[in-house]
This record gives structure tokens, sequence and C-alpha cells, in this order.
């Protein structure tokens, strides 16, 4: 992964937000691009897309784009207009992804739940390739990935990929409740002043110890 790749960074508190906010992000994303292309627009795309044994957290939003029934049958029904692929599969990915209903897909490069499985380098690459022919933003969740606890610095970095977006939390406030979605501008930019927003995020301790969790000498 393009290590750079992100132009900016939105801080919130925990892994679960940063992927509620990827889901807001994208969906504001294909608003606009909807709009730019016919102001009259109404439609957009606005389903997600996520694979077999993953997971991503256990809010509403979030809980729609983690695997197991046991997390989601309690509190269904949830939001309509999600779909899981069968990770590793790239004829599965292509039947789930569909130009103009399908803003976002959400993938880990290494499954935690999902039994520590490393996705192969050619899928990782060849579902980002049909996000981009199909205009859907590509989020790679690194919550329990990112940030050395695979031995570089993101998991993705063994892949040849560079997201949309990409979210972090767990090790990054080194046990202090920090998470963080780092965007490229295009996507960033999509959410004008109070269309998102976390009270605590951001905060200058949780920020502080996350520096220094990531930069003091071991």
């Amino acid at each position: 992964v393009d290590t750079c790749f992100a132009d900016r960074v939105f801080y919130c508190n925990s892994g679960t937000e940063a992927n509620e906010g990827a889901i807001k992000f994208a969906r504001k994303v294909q608003m606009q691009r909807a709009k730019a292309a016919d102001p009259d627009a109404t439609q957009w795309a606005t389903e997600t897309v996520s694979f077999s044994n993953c997971f991503h957290g256990r809010t509403l939003g979030a809980l729609n784009l983690t695997w197991k029934k046991q997390y989601r049958t309690p509190f269904e029904p949830l939001s309509p207009g999600h779909s899981f692929a069968t990770y590793g599969d790239l004829e599965s990915a292509k039947k789930a992804i569909v130009k103009g209903k399908t803003a976002a897909v959400f993938v880990e490069p290494v499954q935690g739940e999902g039994g520590v499985r490393p996705a192969d380098p050619d899928y990782m690459s060849a579902v980002q390739a049909l996000c981009t022919e199909r205009g859907v933003l590509f989020i790679v969740d690194e919550i329990q990935t990112g940030l050395c606890r695979t031995g570089s610095m993101f998991a993705s970095d063994r892949y040849a990929i560079s997201p949309d977006i990409l979210c972090l939390a767990k090790a990054l406030g080194g046990g202090l409740p920090i998470g963080a979605m780092l965007a490229r501008e295009e996507v960033a930019a999509a959410l004008e002043l109070g269309t998102h927003g976390s009270t605590f995020g951001g905060n200058p301790v949780a920020c502080a110890v996350a520096r220094a969790a990531r930069f003091s000498p071991v």
C-alpha cells in the first residue's frame, strides 16, 4: 500500500466509529458524484459489500458489515442495502459489487475473527481494480492489523493496493480509546463542516498517547 495515500485524517474514539464514519463518507462521495453528473439526481450508490467471516464492529451501521449471525440476529432488522461476498473468491466479488448500487467495499487484509486468514495479494489487487472500474470506494479495515501488528506499518504494505479510506484503532492508542480514518482528498472533501463529527474525537490526551505509543523507542 502507498502509506502516503491519505491527504487527511478524521479522528474518532474506536474502530467501530471509524467504520461507521467510512460508510457515511462513502455515501456522501457517491451523492456528490451523482449530483455532479446530474444536478437533479435523486438516486445514487448507497449499498455496501463486505466478506464472509469478516468483522467490522458492533454498532448498527458497522454490524451490517459484520459476518457472524450471532452478532447481527438479536438486533435485526438491520438497515437494508448490504451484501456479503466470499472472501478470496473474485467471481463472488464481481457479483456482489454493482456499479451504480454499491457505494463502498470493506475488506480486511488479514481477517482476525475469520481465523487469522491473510488475503491473497492478487485477489486484493483484483478487488481494488474492480472497485475502480465500477466507481466504488475501496475501504481497508486495519483496525486489528494496522500499526506494526503484522511486522510492517500496515498489513496492506504487503499488497499492491492503495485504498480510498483506511480505518485504524486498537494499537493506535496503546490501550486508550482512539480511532482514525485516513482518506484521500476527494473522499475527505465530501464532508462539509457539520456533516460528521465526534465529541471526543481527536482529544489532546488520546492523541498524545497515540503519538507516544507509535514513536517512543522500544
